[in-house]
Formats: C-alpha cells, sequence, structure tokens
C-alpha cells in the first residue's frame, strides 16, 4: 500500500511540472505572436541617447491619418511644402516635453513647413492643456505607425519637397535642433 501512494505521489508531481511547463511554453509562444501582431503598440519611448539614422534616398511612405473631427487625411495632401512629421503618444513623458519645443519653431515656420503631428490616441486633451496651437492627427489602427516601422516615441521625420526622409530622430528635440534640421530641407 504504502508502494503505490508513493509512486502515486510521484506521478502527480510529474504531471503537476509537466503540465507548468507546457504552459509556460504556450504562454511564451502567445506572447510572441501578440508582440508581432501588435507591431508599434508596444513602442518603447526614447531616451536623450538614443541615436539618429540618416536614410539614403528613402521615401516617404503613403499612409492616411484622421483629423481631430474623425475625417481621413492623406500624406498627399502635405506635399507642397517640406515636412516635419512627428510619430507620439499622449502618454509618453519625452513626447510631452517635446511638444512645447515644437510649437515654438512651429510659430515660426509654419508659413514654410507642414508640421504633421501624428499621435497615437487623439491628444485632444494635452494639446489643449498645453496651450499647442499646431495641428495634429490621430493615428487610427497605427496606420503610419506601421508604414514608418515605428519603434521609439517621439519619432521626427525631416521630409524635402520631393518627400525624401532626409533624417529622422528617435528623441526629443530642443527648438535649435529643429531648426537646424528645417534649414536642411527647405
Amino acid at each position: 500500500m504504502e508502494k503505490s501512494h508513493k509512486w502515486w505521489v510521484i506521478s502527480a508531481i510529474c504531471v503537476f511540472i509537466m503540465g507548468i511547463s507546457g504552459f509556460g511554453f504556450l504562454y511564451n509562444q502567445w506572447q510572441s505572436q501578440s508582440s508581432k501582431q501588435e507591431g508599434t503598440a508596444q513602442t518603447a519611448t526614447s531616451s536623450q541617447d538614443s541615436k539618429t539614422t540618416e536614410p539614403l534616398n528613402q521615401q516617404l511612405p503613403d499612409f492616411s491619418m484622421q483629423d481631430l473631427d474623425g475625417n481621413a487625411v492623406a500624406i498627399k495632401d502635405f506635399y507642397d511644402k517640406p515636412m516635419v512629421i512627428v510619430d507620439w503618444a499622449s502618454w509618453c513623458p519625452d513626447c510631452r516635453e517635446h511638444l512645447p519645443e515644437i510649437q515654438k519653431v512651429y510659430e515660426e515656420y509654419q508659413d514654410k513647413v507642414q508640421f504633421v503631428m501624428i499621435n497615437l490616441t487623439d491628444g485632444k486633451r494635452e494639446t489643449k492643456e498645453q496651450g499647442l496651437t499646431f495641428p495634429h492627427y490621430f493615428d487610427e489602427g497605427e496606420v503610419a505607425g506601421n508604414a514608418f516601422k515605428v519603434r521609439y516615441i517621439p519619432s521626427t521625420y525631416f521630409v524635402d519637397k520631393e518627400q525624401g526622409i532626409r533624417v529622422i530622430f528617435s528623441r526629443r528635440l530642443t527648438a535649435d535642433q529643429l531648426k537646424e534640421q528645417i534649414k536642411a530641407i527647405l
């Protein structure tokens, strides 16, 4: 009797360990698949140490976003001038620090450059609270983020008149840094 009880306990422990191992394996597979499907939903905020990427002859991807009234707006609508495109999110602390710098530069360059601020959420409350007047748009379904393959926010794209992306910064910028890059695309 003792022998069968001992084997019963050992068998139960083995089944329990195998069940936990199987659950861990399935959970890791699910997390991996979920990460692939979410794309930029798992965007990390950037630090000041993030590197600058300088693509050569990279063309601006075609995408649409929504204005604050829910109307579709195509990036093609902005082709008449060079562009400063910023992917940001309301919940991102670096983004919130970046926005006042952009506002300063927007006030100076709004007649020469299109400012296209693309938020992962609608951003109405945040821009109102900070008194920001630049135009901003909502990235419904992360269409723009996926087109740009955004990995960090804020990400700032400087685009010339021929829709060539000249430089991308995956960190917040000062007003002086923004101005320097704008001068290069004018």
